[in-house]
């Protein structure tokens, strides 16, 4: 019989019942003549069975407790009443659980009738060896189809996990500082407990950091951060930081953990000192107020920077003073001790030494620096340069001159000696001295008037200078000789054209050179002093003005190494 054929017996048989005494049950008789068809098609005729088929999940699958799953299946040749059920094993199929008694196929069902069914998976399911079957069951004959999974799929919890994301290795850290712990948690859940340690013995011990505790489902993917002050005390290049995933209920325990990568490094700020100046090569003198200056790196509050100065290289120091630090100073602190260098200081071999003198707890000298290269602490050099007559220069028997000179670095009491000789130097004669009863200048522009003495004809005069100070501590002479001549010597004759008006003067007299280029123009009082000086005059009359008292005033013009000196009075 073909499947049209079925069909007509089945509509033969419909008609049938229309016409059936009303006392019959009509659902009864429906039945029987389902059952009449299906050993028919089955057994008599030869219609293709019917049967179902588990399409997805079919194996190889990962699902999760608690997710939402669809279960696809086919019906091949089924019929209205025909209703499907489906099932699970977490035990490879030893053993099934209802999953749904679903819809019965509709009137007039396809041939190949696909259906599907949303499943929510049981939460506690931890297993690889999971299949779904389904069972088709047709009334009044049960059971008439079975398929399973063609292979095993997996339900299992999402894998929970902690990764630690900072410090993770070669960090550096200072005990007090506060840092931030990075981590990222996958999968936790609610009532987790996160538990964070650090080691500084490379893992050997831990101490507890803090914890996160998840109240409410975290996100699937959950990052977090855990402030942590690091404590103080703590000197290690060995540290490690680790995570736990504590997992209260049930007492499961630690479901997940992680430890950082590489070790990473917890150490105080290293405390140094650098002296920048004095550093060696400097030279002062005693009495004298410089600054040393000092750069503290990383220094604490309640920090004494110590400063100490050596005169024997080392060997020996005493103390400068110093510098207490009585509130926090910036990590690199610039500073500066003025120092009055003492008296009496004469060497070569001088250092300065800082130190930082840590006092809480005991600690001492945490720090120390000493000037790179030795400076020189000495007494200033006196010293007389003399700078007029000093060569070449000449000069007549009987005439009045002014020897010049420079006198650095003299003290009260000093005594300047002048000397003449006439013979280059082999003896010498006084011409007279210059006694300081005052502080003289630094540097001391001064002079000493000479009558240079009748009868005197040399060209190798030489003058030279002691400087006295209880014994000679300095001495100067004319670089080269000068020449000395008798009376109406080429000096007069140079500048004998050479005249001075009005003489007595009031407030200015004017000196006509005649002609003469290149004259240099100094005035003396008669202590010596300049009080008027003019170089490279060319101007033939030349007006000087001067505001000076009553008294006697010495001129004294050169040119072309030729010197004469005129006395002019201020009326």
């Amino acid at each position: 019989m073909t499947l049209l054929g079925l069909k007509s017996a089945k509509i033969y048989c419909l008609f049938f019942v229309l016409f059936v005494k009303r006392k019959f049950d009509k659902t009864k008789i429906m039945k029987k003549i389902n059952l009449l068809l299906f050993l028919l098609s089955v057994g008599f005729l030869g219609i293709s069975q019917t049967t179902i088929e588990v399409t997805s999940p079919n194996g190889g699958e990962s699902f999760q407790p608690g997710q939402t799953v669809t279960i696809n299946y086919t019906i091949n040749n089924g019929l209205e009443f025909d209703s499907p059920e489906l099932h699970y094993s977490i035990d490879g199929g030893l053993n099934y659980a209802m999953i749904a008694l679903t819809t019965a196929l509709p009137s007039s069902p396809p041939l190949v009738y696909t259906d599907s069914y949303s499943w929510t998976i049981p939460g506690g399911i931890n297993s690889t060896n999971c299949l779904i079957q389904a069972r088709l069951h047709r009334g009044g004959v049960g059971f008439i189809s079975t398929d399973a999974s063609d292979n095993l799929f997996t339900i299992q919890p999402p894998i929970t996990s902690i990764t630690l994301i900072s410090p993770n290795g070669g960090e550096s850290f200072q005990p007090g500082e506060t840092i931030n712990v990075d981590y990222i948690c996958e999968n936790g859940q609610a009532n987790d407990d996160l538990l964070f340690y650090y080691s500084s013995d490379n893992g050997i011990t831990y101490s507890s950091i803090g914890s996160h505790f998840f109240s409410a489902v975290p996100p699937v993917s959950f990052s977090g951060t855990l402030v942590w002050t690091i404590p103080g005390g703590i000197n290690s290049t060995e540290c490690l930081i680790r995570a736990e995933v504590y997992r209260t209920p049930g007492g499961i325990g630690v479901v997940a953990e992680d430890t950082v990568d590489n070790v990473f490094t917890i150490q105080p700020l290293i405390t140094g000192i650098t002296i920048i100046s004095p550093n060696g090569g400097e030279n002062f003198e005693p009495g004298e107020t410089i600054n040393v200056d000092y750069v503290c790196e990383n220094c604490e509050v309640n920090d004494d920077i110590m400063l100490y100065y050596s005169i024997d290289n080392g060997l020996s120091y005493s103390s400068i003073g110093s510098d207490f630090l009585n509130v926090p100073p910036p990590a690199s602190y610039s500073g500066a001790l003025a120092w009055t260098i003492p008296g009496g200081i004469n060497s070569i071999e001088c250092l300065i030494r800082a130190e930082v003198y840590r006092t809480p707890g005991g600690v001492g000298v945490v720090a120390n620096d000493t000037t790179d290269i030795i400076f020189t602490i000495q007494p200033p050099v006196t010293m007389v340069t003399l700078t007029s007559p000093n060569g070449g220069e000449v000069y007549e028997a009987g005439e009045s001159i002014y020897v010049h000179f420079q006198f650095e670095n003299g003290e009260v009491g000093d005594d300047l000696i002048f000397n003449y000789s006439i013979d280059g130097g082999t003896s010498y004669t006084l011409i007279g001295n210059k006694g300081y009863s005052s502080v003289p200048a630094s540097i001391e522009i001064d002079s000493i008037l000479w009558a240079i003495p009748s009868g005197i004809n040399s060209t190798n005069c030489l003058v030279s200078c002691e400087i006295i100070r209880g014994t000679q501590i300095g001495t100067d002479t004319t670089d080269n000789s000068f020449t000395i001549n008798l009376p109406a010597s080429i000096s007069e004759s140079f500048f004998k054209d050479v005249s001075i008006y009005p003489n007595p003067f009031s407030n200015s007299t004017t000196l006509n050179l005649n002609g003469l280029k290149d004259v240099s123009i100094n005035i003396y009082d008669l202590s010596g002093k300049i009080i008027y000086s003019k170089e490279a005059v060319n101007t033939s009359n030349y007006q000087i003005d001067l505001d000076v008292k009553q008294g006697v005033y010495f001129v004294e013009l050169s040119s072309n190494k030729q010197v004469s000196t005129f006395k002019i009075i201020r009326k």
